[in-house]
């Protein structure tokens, strides 16, 4: 019985201490709030029937400090950072940049270079260059050659007969025909002045396909320097659309015949009314060599040309 008083007795006080306890809790959190601290409260033990009874309160102090401290520092510390640094960064680097540069950049290069390189350059070139070279340059060589070429050489005439006046048969010159036409030829065509020079000339052609020539051999000196052809020409045709339906040639040959070059060509398209002269230099000189001065004609199967040829001249310069 006793002992049953004894444990009511304990187990009262207990309640007593404990309601204390509970009552005490508010101010703890509050202090720990304001202290930023950690507050832990022990409870005495209780021994029933001689067992201690230990019952902590630390958990419930330490939770609630913890959780909502971070949050009331952490958010209006990153509110002033992110306002002012874009502010000061765009006014200052925008404004001085392109106002400086642009003005003082293109007022000063175009007017030193323009007016320096324009007044001088022009003055001493045209004044210097053409005085010193017209004098010098043109007064040798045209007085020089000339005088040297006449004073050595001597033109020769090379060819015997050249205006056809021994007549026909000639001993100078040779022909042929393929229609036994006369070649060398007196006669008042054509007309007004059927020749150059004399009674005389060569006439081929004239007819429908035939092939007339006349030719002379000649020899030139060892000692010739150059050679040159001239004749004088008349042409007359029946074509209705003269071009080169007909021809005669104007050729050098070798002493036996053989071509060696044509030095001139007419055609039927050559047709005119009055004599016209021909001047052809020879080359090469064939100096030391027997040549022959060949004309031949050729015309073709209708409307015949009349090729008329007089004063035939090869000369040589030796």
């Amino acid at each position: 019985m006793r002992r049953f008083v004894l444990c009511l007795m304990a187990f009262s006080l207990s309640l007593v201490y404990v309601g204390s306890l509970f009552q005490s809790i508010p101010n703890s959190f509050e202090m720990a709030s304001a202290a930023e601290a950690t507050h832990v409260v022990f409870l005495p033990m209780v021994q029933r029937d001689g067992t201690p009874l230990l019952i902590p309160t630390s958990t419930l102090t330490t939770t609630p400090i913890h959780t909502g401290t971070p949050t009331l520092t952490r958010t209006p510390t990153s509110t002033p950072t992110q306002t002012k640094t874009p502010t000061s960064t765009t006014t200052s680097t925008r404004t001085n940049t392109p106002t400086s540069t642009t003005t003082s950049t293109r007022t000063n290069t175009p007017t030193s270079t323009t007016t320096s390189t324009r007044t001088n350059t022009p003055t001493s070139t045209r004044t210097n260059t053409p005085t010193s070279t017209p004098t010098n340059t043109s007064t040798h060589p045209p007085t020089s050659t000339p005088t040297s070429t006449r004073t050595t050489c001597t033109i020769t005439q090379l060819v015997s007969d050249s205006s056809f006046e021994a007549g026909s048969p000639s001993l100078y010159w040779q022909v042929s025909s393929s229609q036994s036409s006369e070649i060398l030829d007196n006669s008042p065509i054509p007309q007004p002045n059927p020749t150059h020079t004399g009674t005389w000339k060569a006439w081929l052609g004239g007819a429908n396909l035939v092939q007339e020539s006349v030719w002379q051999t000649f020899t030139v000196a060892t000692s010739a320097t150059t050679l040159q052809v001239s004749f004088w020409w008349h042409v007359n045709t029946s074509e209705s659309a003269p071009l080169i339906n007909d021809s005669l040639h104007v050729q050098i040959t070798d002493a036996n015949g053989n071509w060696l070059q044509t030095v001139y060509t007419l055609y039927d398209g050559d047709a005119n009314s009055a004599w016209v002269q021909q001047v052809i230099p020879i080359s090469p000189t064939y100096a030391g060599q027997t040549l022959r001065i060949v004309l031949v004609a050729n015309t073709d199967s209708s409307d015949p040309t009349n090729f008329f040829i007089d004063d035939v001249v090869v000369s040589a310069c030796q």
